[in-house]
């Protein structure tokens, strides 16, 4: 297997922090996270992923299946964004539209798009123009956005850290290389954020 080539690292390292926004956004909101996956290809390209699921024991009503949509919208929305944010206070939107049209994040917001559209059918069923159903497309997609960007932006030291032990591990293209459960929850920003999980 060929060793990552110097010129790929900062692409490598922004696919580390988009899946690092995932899971820590998710375990966040509420998920159970079971570690994060990726496999580099070159050229350039990759699989990656963080294995979560929702903690509730059943969606058995209209107000969870909402609060579960816009907690996946969210969680969605955290990888590119993540990679947007240079620090807490510089984010560049230009990158994230061009991510979310064009790279990495394809995937991402059609994913958002389909469910934006069942969040705001749900929320309101009886609407029928299409302005005022765009409008609340909108709406709720500039909620939602936002409400990512102050996660992200108030968490992003420790989803550098855990994009730096991420990184760390990818040493080969074509090879598949996880970061455990357990790895991440010894960070101590981890510790502090969850410590009945770390002293289970």
């Amino acid at each position: 297997m060929d060793m990552i080539k110097m010129f790929d690292q900062q692409r490598i390292k922004s696919v580390c922090k988009h899946e690092a926004g995932h899971y820590l956004v998710a375990k966040l909101l509420g998920f159970k996270t079971h570690g994060i996956s990726i496999k580099v290809h070159f050229p350039i390209g990759h699989e990656g992923g963080s294995t979560i699921e929702p903690s509730l024991p059943g969606i058995t009503n209209i107000d969870l299946l909402k609060s579960h949509l816009r907690k996946r919208i969210q969680i969605l929305y955290a990888g590119v964004i993540s990679e947007a944010f240079h620090n807490e206070n510089t984010y560049d939107s230009d990158y994230a539209l061009k991510e979310w049209r064009t790279g990495g994040g394809r995937d991402d917001y059609s994913k958002i798009r389909e469910l934006t559209h069942i969040l705001r059918n749900i929320s309101f069923p009886s609407s029928s123009n299409t302005d005022e159903m765009q409008s609340q497309l909108t709406k709720i997609d500039d909620e939602l956005i936002n409400l990512t960007g102050e996660t992200v932006s108030t968490n992003l030291r420790l989803i550098s850290s855990i994009c730096d032990l991420l990184l760390k591990k990818v040493a080969h293209y074509d090879e598949h290389f996880e970061l455990s459960e357990g790895e991440i929850l010894e960070l101590p920003s981890m510790r502090n954020l969850f410590p009945k999980e770390t002293t289970s």
